[in-house]
């Protein structure tokens, strides 16, 4: 599992959107495309190909100057007094509570995907395949 840096997020879909569009209008290589920005070839090419949930709040920012978009900022959130961590309430005295998510403007939250219709059918399947195999099997070997 890769190690994430503390400040990293993931980045909003206005940065995303906003460099997918500059560079499909700019129609040069990854490279000419991030040199005329002033990025780093490697940072675009992370976001241009979806691998940007490491990429810091202050490259995110980079790249938001870069295209013409305002910054995003940060936000100081109290941490609770009796346990250190980050919650709705200013004190959990011990309790368990939901901790607090900051988006960022564009971001929404996400669920779990429902397990799709097909999967459960091909584990059906192999699990039938299995029975059937053991049945061989055991009046293979009880003849």
């Amino acid at each position: 599992m890769r190690k994430q840096r503390a400040d990293a997020i993931f980045m909003t879909w206005e940065t995303i959107s906003a460099l997918q569009t500059a560079f499909e209008r700019a129609g040069s290589s990854l490279t000419a495309f991030a040199a005329s920005l002033g990025l780093s070839p490697g940072l675009v090419s992370d976001v241009l190909h979806g691998r940007h949930g490491h990429v810091s709040l202050a490259a995110e920012n980079r790249v938001r100057h870069a295209l013409g978009l305002q910054p995003l900022g940060t936000y100081q959130v109290p941490p609770c007094r009796t346990c250190g961590q980050v919650h709705v309430a200013p004190d959990c005295q011990g309790k368990p509570v939901a901790a607090v998510v900051v988006l960022a403007p564009g971001e929404r939250v996400r669920g779990p995907r429902p397990r799709p219709a097909w999967l459960d059918a091909a584990v059906r399947n192999l699990r039938e395949l299995e029975e059937k195999a053991r049945a061989r099997r055991e009046k293979g070997v009880n003849s």
